[in-house]
């Protein structure tokens, strides 16, 4: 785990636990799981995230801060953002997500 990049983030201890989440091994393999499939990365642990932060996850700007902080995450693993705004399967709590590929 790398310093967390909470620039530009809601400077909470909310930002930090979520950060610490996205960024744990399970939510990791999951994330790159997703991107491996082809699907919006926040696919891999939505789940997840409505269990550990239900309260957040039903408020549309802690949804993107998730998504921000995923982008940020994967792409310092060597990811490279794709495309925005993908249909989820199962729309909840997100409705749409970013996919990515493996910068080679």
């Amino acid at each position: 785990m790398h310093s967390p990049d909470l620039s530009g983030l809601p400077d909470t201890t909310e930002s930090l636990r979520l950060w610490e989440f996205i960024e744990s091994e399970p939510s990791l393999i999951a994330l790159e799981t997703a991107v491996y499939l082809g699907r919006p990365a926040v696919e891999g642990i939505q789940r997840q995230l409505s269990s550990e932060f239900p309260d957040l996850m039903n408020d549309n700007v802690w949804r993107r801060v998730a998504g921000k902080i995923i982008r940020r995450v994967l792409e310092a693993r060597g990811y490279q953002h794709e495309a925005e705004n993908v249909p989820l399967r199962k729309q909840e709590p997100f409705k749409e997500g970013s996919t990515y590929t493996f910068r080679n």
